[in-house]
């Protein structure tokens, strides 16, 4: 289903950008759609007791999940699939970077902390229209639903006149 969902928007995309045509004649390819989906925006998402209690937010994205910590760190979570049959990425977001197990992936982990540099606290800034739901296991009680997502985190001042301020697409978060 998740796949599915993501060759739709990246379809919606390339249609609306003029890759696909009324006449239907232009084939789409796998890296047509992932071109597209890349340029998407990607925001965070609070961690409302979903997750691992160290994640402050998230932002799950086609090619991973780059899980924000409370202290600032940065842990970015690439997954790629593999023996699918397809050359299908998944953003592995179920739990703290745990893939969804339906077939073997390959993992890399990138974790970044500001070396000598204190951040007080992350905050959410600039909400975006977009929702999400995590239905997680069996348990109601781990479900949420309706969270807000926000385009930038602000991690204030990290070192002395050096504020740091996130923003994630679907290739990258930059600082």
């Amino acid at each position: 289903m998740r796949e599915g969902w993501a060759v739709f928007l990246g379809l919606v995309v390339l249609v609306g950008t003029g890759v696909a045509h009324a006449g239907g004649k232009e084939q789409l390819t796998v890296g047509d759609v992932e071109r597209a989906v890349g340029l998407l925006p990607r925001g965070f998402v609070a961690n409302q007791g979903q997750w691992d209690g160290r994640a402050a937010f998230a932002a799950p994205g086609f090619f991973g999940t780059t899980w924000v910590t409370r202290e600032g760190e940065l842990r970015h979570v690439l997954v790629a699939g593999g023996e699918c049959g397809q050359e299908e990425h998944h953003s592995g977001t179920a739990r703290w970077g745990r893939h969804d197990g339906r077939c073997a992936s390959r993992r890399w982990v990138l974790s970044e902390r500001f070396l000598g540099g204190r951040v007080g606290n992350v905050e959410a800034r600039e909400a975006l229209e977009g929702k999400v739901s995590y239905f997680l296991g069996n348990d109601p009680a781990r479900h949420r639903s309706g969270l807000a997502t926000c385009r930038y985190l602000e991690l204030g001042k990290v070192y002395p006149a050096v504020r740091v301020r996130l923003s994630a697409t679907q290739r990258t978060v930059e600082k």
